[in-house]
Parts: C-alpha cells; structure tokens; sequence
C-alpha cells in the first residue's frame, strides 16, 4: 500500500505562510483569519472543509467574522492551490489558551 506523500517544501504561491506562528491572543486571531481569508479570495489556499457525521457542519474561514464573535474552538484546514501544501489554523478561544497557524503536521 502506497503511503501519501507528505510535502515539506513550499512552492512560490505559499512560501510566506511556511513559517509556524502561536496565537496568544484576540488579536493574532483576527490578523490569522483575515490573512487567511485574503488567501482564499486570492485563489492560493483551498479550504478542505471539516465535516463531522451527524452534525451540521463546520463554518468556512469565508463566513467567520474576524473580529468576533467566535465559537469556542476552531480549526480551519487549507491546501495550497498550486504545490496542494495544507495548512492549519487553529484556537481555543473559549479560555483563552490560544492557538496557531502554521504547515499541517
């Protein structure tokens, strides 16, 4: 059985969202999810929507405000348009105890 291939490299279209930043706080959150959601508009990151079974599903980065209000947790998984490089923005903002964004691990 063939394993998937995880990329490690970046291509020129995502290479500036190769580096690993925390969130510590409301503030980093809305930076991350405008950035993100200029990604997206531009045409360089593809959201892979999160579905659970049986619930209704997860709100895309295009339909969160991103200044608030947030659901207590959130992840958004993307993939690079052009290298197909994912991506990964997560937080915790029920207790404050931050997040990230940064390559999918």
């Amino acid at each position: 059985m063939n394993k998937p291939k995880k990329l490690t490299v970046s291509c020129e279209h995502c290479s500036l969202l190769q580096k690993e930043f925390p969130i510590l706080g409301p503030e980093d959150l809305t930076e991350a999810i405008r950035q993100a959601q200029t990604y997206v508009a531009n045409g360089i990151l593809v959201e892979v929507p999160f579905v659970v079974q049986n619930r209704s599903p997860f709100p895309l980065i295009v339909e969160i405000k991103a200044e608030g209000p947030w659901d207590d947790l959130m992840g958004f998984t993307f993939r690079c348009a052009f290298c197909d490089r994912r991506y990964y923005l997560g937080a915790e903002t029920y207790h404050g105890s931050g997040g990230s964004w940064g390559p999918a691990k």
